[in-house]
């Protein structure tokens, strides 16, 4: 699932080179929004990491972080990508405050898969009730309050990923 944001990234830039129209465009955008947190969504996986009598806690560990952080990277250029896109529209000083919005919107999707157990995909076949349940966390905090803190804790730890690869990438 970590390549499906890559796609489309990859696809918005190459639809943003041509005389592509803005609706086009937005709806790979949407999409791309739709399935980024896909990505890094491994990273959560180690909450399940326990030792074991079948396997080595090590071999574990090494497994998926491998797969975690292949989907991190995966994110990553997705969302590096998608900063260049927004480059074309926002002025320089709302480019950042725009990334740290997609990666805030980004964690909060992690958090709805991670614990209201919701798919990317059921916003197209039920979208009032993710609606509801987008909502309910919010209205309802307290309910969530073990959880929650995932949210602000990702947005940040994502940004500060990004801020560091997008560094590296622009000094080439």
């Amino acid at each position: 699932l970590a390549w499906i944001p890559y796609w489309f990234s990859t696809a918005l830039r190459k639809t943003a080179t041509g005389r592509t129209e803005w609706g086009v465009q937005g709806a790979v955008f949407l999409a791309w929004m739709l399935f980024f947190p896909n990505a890094p969504y491994l990273i959560t996986d180690l909450l399940h990491l326990r030792a074991r009598t079948d396997a080595p806690y090590w071999y574990d560990l090494m497994l998926l972080l491998s797969f975690a952080m292949a989907g991190l990277i995966l994110g990553l250029l997705s969302l590096r990508e998608i900063h260049r896109w927004l480059r074309r529209w926002l002025p320089p000083p709302l480019e950042w405050p725009a990334i740290a919005l997609l990666l805030a919107a980004g964690s909060y999707g992690i958090f709805i898969g991670r614990f209201l157990r919701f798919n990317s995909w059921d916003l197209l076949i039920d979208p009032l009730d993710i609606g509801r349940g987008l909502l309910h966390p919010l209205l309802a905090p307290g309910r969530y309050e073990s959880t929650l803190g995932l949210f602000p804790v990702l947005t940040v730890f994502l940004g500060l990923i990004y801020f560091l690869f997008h560094l590296l990438l622009e000094k080439e």
